[in-house]
């Protein structure tokens, strides 16, 4: 399949040092040039595997690297049409001082960026048009407009409340070619060998062996790929960032608010994602439904029948709503407050409990000559009495902080991980025990996350004992992240998803854990380099991988 006047590509992955594939999937439904980024933990890659959609026969991709500012250039290889893939063989063209450079980077966990240019396709004849019986074809993009960018103070927040900051030296300039589109319904990460058989790339490595929950790494083999981009069918939402997407108890998912392109927020703002991947938009629901927004919090009730949603921003305002949606009813209810003062929040944290949402952090209106404020109180509001109130909290809380994470474990307890408060981000992790209100920090031991906010955390099914907090994607103020960590409660412990390979790099995006099947699923998010995903990414939790 030919896109008009568009090229699609998917960098897969890189060989490194070791010859373990390493993530640096994207897919960018456009011409000009893609920004992908990568570790240097275990040295310059080896090898970059490129493979392709609707390319045009003819196209080429030049590649270049930067490693502490400097572009370095690495040439070019032909454009892979449909499920062929190509190689650029990198580890001659490493100069003894670059390799110097990316080892210091990668002792500072500092990431290099990788640009992959593509030319514009030309119309192609209807003839060259038909796909093959095995060739895999991508829906046209919904149009995804200028670029987006996460920058200045509170990055995601300002593209919600337009306020005023710096802006970092993440942030693109304005003469950038805009985005023309989102990322497309993506193939299964399972491109043929064709035109691979003289690389020496193993792209169907031996298996790994497992080893209790987890299986570890085999040195001497490639990672394995397990993200699947399930077939979604039908019509499916905007891609945006900045959403919610909650699972309700007969398996469904509610999705809710989110902004796209140009800074727009998402006009079909809720839609439903059925049990068998079928999304349907939620139109003519009774009751007063909530104003499109971004940056809210939501969360479902014990019963998993009721959707509730609460805050968010919308351009320079604020809320400080209560809304439910009941599947079964289609309908929406407003909460209005009978006691006590709503806060006023956006980019917070909610988990329901015992009838009551507990929401904590986030930014607010202030008053004072510094605008949005992050907040480090926790308010819960009784559903049955509709009121809020400030419990007495005790110990040690985290600093104020907005777009971190906030979950639930054993029905009692609240893991806070991450989150922003210009101009920091932070990896640090505490605990909140709702029986009596009080913070206390975790010293985990092993690898932690780098710092970061806008990601996504679950809580992953119990198995042998074990309670595990799963950490993807996110924002350091700077780039959006790839990479994935399992925190292990009941150690005590950090460590790094090794597999499978994570796609590109997301900010903002929403998640969920479906016990039923026990996989993870992923929905949305932004690459703070004006791409906006609107695919499903679903992954099978014995399938992880760690350090």
């Amino acid at each position: 399949m030919v896109l008009e006047g568009q090229c699609a590509v998917h960098v897969g992955a890189v060989i490194d040092g070791k010859g373990l594939a390493r993530s640096l999937l994207a897919s960018a439904a456009r011409p000009g040039t893609h920004i992908l980024r990568f570790s240097l933990e275990d040295g310059l890659p080896k090898v970059l595997v490129i493979w392709g959609t609707g390319l045009a026969g003819g196209s080429s991709l030049s590649v270049s690297v930067t490693l502490d500012g400097s572009a370095v250039s690495l040439g070019s290889v032909a454009a892979p049409i449909n499920e062929t893939a190509a190689a650029l063989c990198l580890e001659p063209k490493w100069t003894a001082k670059q390799i110097k450079a990316a080892g210091a980077m990668g002792k500072a966990q500092r990431m290099a960026k990788l640009a992959v240019t593509t030319e514009p396709v030309a119309h192609a004849d209807a003839s060259n048009d038909k796909p093959s019986a095995t060739s895999t074809t991508v829906a046209k993009p919904s149009p995804a407009g200028d670029k987006a960018t996460l920058h200045g103070k509170r990055k995601l927040e300002e593209s919600a409340t337009q306020g005023k900051g710096t802006t970092s030296k993440s942030a693109k300039s304005a003469d950038q070619a805009p985005s023309t589109g989102s990322a497309a319904t993506t193939p299964e990460l399972a491109p043929s060998t064709k035109g691979l058989e003289d690389s020496g790339v193993a792209l169907s490595p031996r298996p790994v062996e497992k080893r209790g929950r987890y299986a570890k790494k085999r040195e001497d083999s490639v990672a394995r790929q397990k993200i699947d981009f399930a077939e979604v069918v039908g019509a499916c939402p905007s891609a945006r960032w900045g959403h919610s997407l909650s699972l309700l108890s007969d398996g469904s998912c509610f999705l809710f608010g989110g902004q796209g392109a140009r800074g727009q927020l998402s006009k079909d703002p809720a839609w439903l994602l059925s049990a068998d991947l079928q999304w349907t938009a939620v139109g003519n629901a009774s009751g007063p439904s909530p104003a499109t927004r971004m940056g809210h919090a939501a969360c479902t009730n014990t019963e998993g029948n009721m959707v509730y949603v609460f805050g968010g921003a919308k351009n320079k305002r604020f809320f400080d709503d209560v809304h439910s949606f009941e599947k079964a009813t289609n309908t929406w209810k407003i909460h209005k407050s009978k006691g006590g003062d709503a806060p006023f929040r956006s980019y917070h944290s909610m988990t329901e409990r015992r009838g009551e949402l507990i929401v904590w952090g986030g930014v607010h209106p202030n008053p004072h000559p510094h605008p949005d404020s992050c907040s480090d109180q926790l308010f819960i509001f009784n559903i049955e009495q509709e009121n809020w109130y400030r419990p007495l909290v005790v110990g040690t809380p985290p600093c104020p902080r907005s777009g971190h994470s906030a979950t639930l474990i054993d029905g009692n307890t609240l893991v806070i991980f991450g989150g922003w408060d210009s101009p920091t981000c932070f990896n640090d992790t505490y605990l909140l025990d709702l029986s009596t209100f009080e913070f206390s920090k975790l010293q985990p031991t092993g690898q932690a996350p780098s710092p970061r906010s806008w990601h996504v955390a679950c809580v992953l099914p119990k198995h042998l004992g074990e309670q595990r907090l799963l950490v993807y994607g996110g924002y350091d103020g700077e780039d959006a992240l790839s990479d994935a960590f399992v925190l292990d409660l009941k150690a005590n412990s950090w460590h790094k998803v090794r597999t499978p390979l994570f796609p590109a790099p997301r900010a903002g995006l929403a998640g969920f854990v479906d016990p039923r099947t026990e996989s993870v699923a992923f929905w949305g998010g932004g690459d703070n380099e004006g791409n906006f995903f609107q695919d499903l990414l679903q992954l099978r939790i014995d399938d992880l991988e760690v350090a």
